[in-house]
């Protein structure tokens, strides 16, 4: 029988963040899993400015921010909660709650999802969701509010936190806050977090989203910045990081613009790729037996403005929101190099902003 993926793309749908916004909520795709062929199958247009999603385990619930400065009247942003079709991969609005913190940009769950975390941008804050056995989300049990700056006069006046993952045992949670050029470490012990270290960057790289190598021994982190790669050895019984390399991923005559934007690693292990906005490419990096990296290359990413993206599970094909070319382009790619290779299909999406690639067989 033909294997199916569902493919989520996150648009922005109100010009609370950026003014050009032309989504209408998140799209659901078809994906050919042998060819990489993407068909539309339905919108979800409960949600307001998707920029951010996620899937539970079992891959029957999906999480995602409402990026916003107004959510239910009330000020800030939004989470929301929606049932999945096990069969179509459709979606099914369980329930929302408001964030109470400007921006809302990330979530992640625990290992146990008894508990989703929130990283609102402009709310300088963290959001702490128990989630129900239905999958709902309950009203927040933790807020945390954070104080801090750094050199950038305009872009770090504040706190700015950007991503909040787990670590692969589910005992410590990392937020890179782009304001204060730091990485903070929580304990999360019976649904609290507790800050309990924190290592700065460079002055002025503007930390946005980290991944964990395979192993879990090395954290990745692309810098907005100043779209430098941060590598950290990862200590697991204690959640403290340390600096091992720092690197550009922007091409050599590059001079425009800079802004990286999403970072992720190939199922392999072996190579990493980052987006950059304004460069419009995708690098390449590949992963060293020491957990170094080292760049090996960039392919454009066929529109303007590429935001986030997704690679399958078996890591044959990339996909990637162009956010401002309003389309996602479908890369092949090249499993012994790493490198994507020639688009093998365009699709037009007002404002993609996000892709998220499912694990499940659907009809």
């Amino acid at each position: 029988m033909q294997k199916f993926l569902s493919v989520y793309i996150g648009s922005y749908t109100r010009p609370d963040i950026f003014p050009q916004t032309q989504g209408e909520g998140i799209y659901h795709y078809r994906m050919n899993a042998a060819s990489g062929e993407l068909t539309f199958d339905s919108l979800c247009s409960e949600a307001i400015n998707p920029s951010f999603m996620m899937l539970s385990e079992d891959q029957r619930r999906l999480y995602a921010v409402a990026e916003t400065t107004q959510f239910d009247g009330r000020d800030g942003g939004g989470a929301y909660a929606f049932s999945v079709g096990a069969e179509t991969g459709r979606l099914k609005l369980i329930n929302q709650q408001p964030t109470l913190g400007g921006a809302s940009c990330y979530l992640d769950s625990d290992k146990s999802e008894q508990h989703l975390l929130v990283a609102n941008y402009f709310g300088n804050s963290l959001t702490v969701f128990p989630i129900g056995e239905d999958g709902s989300l309950v009203e927040h049990s933790q807020l945390l509010r954070f104080d801090g700056s750094s050199i950038n006069t305009v872009r770090q006046e504040a706190p700015h936190p950007h991503a909040i993952r787990f670590d692969p045992a589910g005992k410590f949670a990392l937020m890179a806050d782009l304001g204060t050029d730091k990485i903070q470490t929580f304990r999360f012990d019976n649904g609290e977090l507790l800050p309990i270290h924190s290592i700065s960057v460079h002055p002025g790289a503007g930390p946005r989203h980290l991944t964990f190598s395979a192993d879990g021994r090395h954290v990745y982190l692309i810098n907005e910045m100043d779209a430098t790669v941060c590598v950290f050895a990862y200590k697991a019984d204690s959640g403290e990081l340390v600096l091992l390399q720092t690197l550009s991923t922007l091409p050599a005559d590059y001079s425009g613009e800079i802004s990286g934007a999403d970072i992720r690693i190939a199922p392999s292990g072996k190579f990493v790729y980052v987006s950059l906005r304004f460069c419009d490419c995708l690098a390449v990096l590949k992963v060293n037996p020491e957990g170094l990296l080292s760049l090996l290359g960039h392919r454009n990413s066929g529109g303007e403005m590429p935001r986030n993206f997704s690679i399958t599970p078996d890591g044959r094909f990339l996909v990637v929101a162009n956010q401002l070319g309003n389309n996602l382009s479908v890369f092949p790619v090249d499993q012994d190099s790493g490198l994507p290779e020639e688009r093998s299909q365009v699709i037009d999406i007002p404002s993609p902003c996000f892709v998220l690639i499912g694990d499940s067989n659907i009809r």
